[in-house]
């Protein structure tokens, strides 16, 4: 089988020779994406009945070509009652979230995000977190940066709000900034999610501060970058967490929470993604090329859209101010989940057809969100669905 498949590649190498795949391509392990040592590379497949996790993750999703949907006419009640845990990010997913709103709102019906960032060199980070979560729709924002980094910060944003914390003097975060927030957060004006990481750095206040959170906050949490750096030392401090915790990594964080390399990470995505979840009772959002979304029940999600150019800093930064945003809004970490890593590559797509891939910044994905935002504001949730899910459709490009 090995030669054969060899050798149909060695004929589709001439362009005028193309190779449909049904089902799945030879050779590539449904359920990971793995080739298992060689593997058809299709032109187009057609998927039959539903698709393959291995064919929308990579290496899969690279041998796949166009893949489409074909109806076989399993019924759909079937379907449901096999109760199959992975999924694709549908608009469905977190659709509650983009409702319409009555005219008598005001901001206080949306959530108020508090988001903990920034260090000397990295209130960047703070910024671009920030700007996120204002887009999703979230009535209240406020950035909390060490108070000896809060007039810079001042002048980085204008519609969110800054809350100066007790710092080491040096611009890092003490562990009196704990204490700060619990006041905070307690007031009259609680805080309905909080998000805590990007560039904040990793000594001992800030370690501190973020075991503090997880142990004691009765706010969601979501935790990214330095965060996760924090608790990479001992992981099972989730495990006393008093609220929802939603964690951003990128596969080298999800490496060092799991005492492996990114490269083992990267070979079994999902795998990795769901076993943390359900052992951690966290949402996980393991970022990169079709960023996984993993719940503690074991269901996952996959996300199809994004582009290479988003590999670039400050766009995880993006994610976790839409996330948190969201979480602020609704307070269910699954549709937050969902919704801000769709409208995240939705917008990176948007952007790269502008600009492409090499050029792509962080300010071109945050132009394009409220397009995408706009446009499921503005749509019908039923007209969506059939949109979305003919009997025969392109998947991916």
């Amino acid at each position: 089988y090995a030669r054969i498949i060899m050798a149909i590649n060695d004929i589709s190498a001439d362009k005028d020779k193309k190779v449909l795949s049904v089902d799945i391509p030879s050779g590539i392990d449904s359920d990971s994406g793995n080739v298992l040592g060689v593997a058809i590379l299709a032109d187009a497949t057609v998927a039959l009945a539903l698709p393959k996790l291995g064919e929308v993750v990579y290496p899969g999703a690279d041998y796949v070509g166009e893949l489409y949907l074909l109806d076989i006419s399993i019924p759909k009640k079937l379907v449901e009652r096999m109760e199959i845990n992975s999924n694709i990010v549908l608009p469905a997913d977190f659709f509650s979230l983009m409702v319409k709103r009555p005219p008598q709102t005001h901001k206080g019906d949306f959530g108020h995000l508090l988001i903990i960032a920034g260090s000397p060199g990295k209130t960047g980070a703070a910024a671009l977190a920030t700007e996120g979560a204002l887009l999703t729709g979230t009535g209240l924002v406020t950035v909390g940066v060490p108070a000896s980094l809060n007039d810079i910060m001042e002048t980085k944003t204008t519609a969110a709000m800054t809350l100066p914390l007790p710092d080491d003097g040096k611009g890092f975060l003490s562990s009196s900034a704990l204490d700060r927030i619990f006041e905070i957060t307690a007031g009259k004006d609680s805080m309905d999610a909080i998000a805590v990481g990007p560039g904040l750095g990793t000594k001992e206040g800030v370690r501190e501060v973020v075991r503090g959170l997880i142990e004691k906050s009765e706010i969601p949490l979501v935790i990214d970058a330095d965060g996760l750096n924090v608790i990479s030392d001992d992981p099972d401090i989730l495990k006393k967490k008093k609220a929802n915790v939603i964690i951003t990594p990128h596969p080298g964080e999800m490496g060092r929470l799991i005492g492996k390399g990114s490269g083992e990470v990267q070979a079994n995505r999902a795998g990795v993604a769901k076993d943390f979840a359900k052992k951690y009772g966290v949402w996980v959002v393991l970022k990169g090329a079709r960023t996984i979304i993993a719940v503690p029940d074991g269901e996952i999600f996959v996300a199809i859209c994004g582009n290479p150019g988003m590999a670039r800093g400050g766009v995880g930064d993006i994610l976790t101010g839409l996330i948190g945003g969201f979480l602020a809004m609704g307070k269910n970490p699954t549709k937050a989940a969902c919704a801000g890593v769709y409208i995240h590559g939705r917008a990176g797509d948007a952007a790269a057809d502008c600009t492409g891939v090499v050029s792509l910044g962080t300010a071109d994905i945050l132009d394009e969100i409220p397009k995408v935002t706009a446009g499921l504001y503005n749509s019908d949730p039923v007209e969506l669905e059939n949109r979305l899910g003919p009997s025969l459709y392109q998947i991916s490009k």
